[in-house]
């Protein structure tokens, strides 16, 4: 499903799949002067890509250890067993409260990272707000990376099939209203689970609700806490949530 790309914003893609780099990049990597990057915007609201990447904008609420390995492969460092990349440029970082972390790692990376808070003005304002940011960035895809905002309509209908959650369990199970962060691993263990996991799946009005893209399961283990359970689910968020949004752009764009 996935494979490692070159990250040259030169040359073009032919249809079999394979980079041609027309001159722009030679075979050390170096880019030469007339390397370009040509995307355009089509009626439907994503890019139509030649030379460009797929540009994706990430929300968050917290601390952002999922963000930073969404950087980690999209910079191609290594993030899961596989050494997977992901083949998109992070554009935005949009945190809905003050003081997350995950600002600063967007900082830290030289990603434009802004802050709409979720207690400030109407809802009405915020979306027209978030709607006006992702239109200035050119976002393709929105990957929602802990964040615990729910999207207005209008940015769901906008970016229909473009959206991304994680979320920390095996949907359908513990999902909905009131599950998110710890209160889904003291459900598990409420409930004497076995397992557990994660699901990465499309957003749509309802609440963890939309088509699942990806699902991995970890055991429970005798003598379990919500922190330790969850210090063992969190490389496993971070490797499906990289692969899932690689499986995504390969759908919506072609790009494996």
């Amino acid at each position: 499903m996935i494979s490692a790309f070159q990250d040259k914003e030169g040359g073009r893609w032919l249809p079999d799949g394979t980079w041609s780099p027309d001159g722009n990049w030679s075979p050390d990597g170096a880019q030469s002067p007339n390397s370009t990057l040509d995307s355009n915007i089509t009626a439907g609201g994503a890019h139509s890509f030649v030379n460009g990447l797929p540009r994706i904008a990430v929300f968050v609420s917290g601390g952002g250890t999922n963000l930073q390995a969404l950087i980690d492969a999209a910079e191609g460092n290594r993030v899961t067993e596989g050494n997977h990349r992901l083949n998109a440029l992070i554009v935005l970082v949009m945190a809905d409260r003050p003081g997350c972390y995950a600002l600063d790692r967007a900082a830290n990376h030289g990603i434009r990272g802004e802050m709409i808070d979720r207690k400030a003005g109407s809802p009405e304002e915020r979306e027209q707000r978030i709607l006006a940011l992702l239109e200035e960035v050119e976002a393709d895809v929105i990957v929602l990376a802990g964040f615990l905002g729910i999207l207005g309509a209008g940015v769901i209908e906008k970016y229909r099939d473009r959206i991304v959650n994680i979320h920390p369990s095996l949907i359908p199970k513990y999902c909905g209203k009131g599950f998110y962060g710890h209160h889904v691993h003291e459900a598990v263990l409420a409930a004497g689970d076995t397992e557990t996991g994660v699901t990465v799946h499309l957003v749509d009005e309802g609440v963890d609700t939309g088509r699942i893209l990806m699902q991995r399961k970890v055991p429970v283990m005798p003598g379990d806490t919500p922190e330790s359970l969850y210090a063992r689910l969190q490389p496993v968020e971070h490797q499906t949530l990289v692969e899932a949004v690689a499986v995504l752009i390969a759908e919506k764009f072609g790009r494996a």
